[in-house]
């Protein structure tokens, strides 16, 4: 099939998903209100008629909350559908010499120092940046720029026209990275990240193996008091981890607030991850992209997946539960060294990854 009549007819269905979602959309809304309104009725009789059981009222409740989950999948899902259709409404454009003004400008890579660029129109409205870029990160649009301004060797030029002529035919692959990466454009700071894990660690990861000894015998100590009526077991115990916390507390709080910092909405950067990683490639510049990927012997997305956990767990300690049971345990201290450690074998290679997601991108 050829790229119009492919492009044209993945539009009709990318539309055809979107109005499916906005029924589902309406319906929902209609439930949630029906619910709202059958509620209202149950608590009138319930509390002020005192004919009904106010128990009833968890039905509604129950189906409310069932609603909400449903209805921001549903949202999530039409929003989705929306920018696959907008990939192959621009890519139509293009096809159609009607893309000017609606892309990319790339106005912040422009030079005045640069020999060509302005003769070349390579940044601007209607320029050639705007027509071949179609990256949804800042490192995809940043590749792309260097390659337009910088030149290189024929070698490396045929390397990119081989591994373009085979991402070529991989459309699910670029509407995906397009649908993608619309988010990770705004909610995933690269800078922040790259510079975040290249510091120096900030916890003597030597002394982590004293954590685990203390956090067993702080449960331990509990465990006597419970059975055996123990307390001064247990508040020895709470006294030797509560001082164990308190050195390491400055520590562990600088830790705990730079990875707020510069770690957000890591799951969009694994699923692009993700996506480069488990395409079939043959050309020699995508397969040593993907070789670039791996890091002793795991993949790029499954450490960015871990960061991502660790960071979900971090906020776990604003659960009430948590704030209870968390400090005996040192639960912050011990996501703190292993933030640390994440750091120490991983960090280095996140710089590396980023600029290989970038090139997938530009290419």
């Amino acid at each position: 099939m050829d790229p119009h009549s492919l492009y044209n007819s993945r539009l009709e269905e990318r539309r055809a998903r979107v109005a499916v979602e906005q029924n589902r959309h309406i319906q929902i809304g209609n439930a949630r209100l029906a619910l709202g309104i059958a509620g209202a009725v149950i608590g009138w009789q319930a509390f002020v008629n005192h004919a009904w059981s106010g128990w009833l009222l968890l039905l509604p409740l129950a189906g409310l909350i069932t609603l909400i989950i449903l209805h921001e999948r549903v949202v999530r899902a039409r929003r989705l559908a929306e920018r696959a259709a907008t990939f192959y409404e621009r890519g139509l454009a293009r096809l159609e010499d009607r893309w000017a003004g609606t892309g990319e400008p790339g106005e912040r890579f422009r030079s005045a120092d640069h020999v060509y660029a302005d003769d070349f129109d390579l940044f601007g409205k209607g320029s050639l940046f705007e027509l071949l870029s179609q990256a949804r990160t800042r490192d995809g649009e940043a590749t792309l720029a260097n390659w337009l301004m910088h030149p290189a060797s024929p070698e490396v030029v045929q390397e990119r026209q081989q591994a373009v002529a085979e991402l070529r035919e991989a459309t699910d692959l670029r509407e995906a990275v397009f649908v993608l990466g619309e988010d990770a454009r705004d909610a995933v700071k690269t800078e922040d990240l790259v510079k975040w894990a290249e510091t120096p660690v900030q916890m003597p990861l030597s002394i982590r193996p004293a954590a685990w000894v203390l956090s067993a015998l702080s449960a331990g100590a509990f465990a006597i008091w419970q059975l055996f009526g123990l307390l001064p077991v247990f508040a020895v115990a709470l006294v030797a981890v509560g001082g164990f916390g308190l050195w390491l507390r400055l520590r562990v709080l600088q830790v705990i607030s730079h990875v707020d910092e510069a770690v957000h909405d890591l799951g969009l950067l694994k699923s692009l991850l993700q996506r480069m990683e488990a395409l079939p490639v043959q050309s020699p510049r995508l397969r040593a992209l993907q070789q670039r990927l791996a890091t002793d012997g795991h993949s790029a997305s499954r450490q960015i997946a871990r960061l991502h956990r660790l960071a979900e767990l971090l906020d776990s300690r604003d659960n009430v539960a948590m704030r209870v049971i968390g400090p005996p345990l040192l639960y912050g201290t011990h996501l703190a060294f292993a933030v640390e450690q994440w750091r120490v074998q991983v960090g280095p290679h996140v710089r590396n990854w980023l600029s290989v997601l970038g090139e997938f991108e530009a290419l």
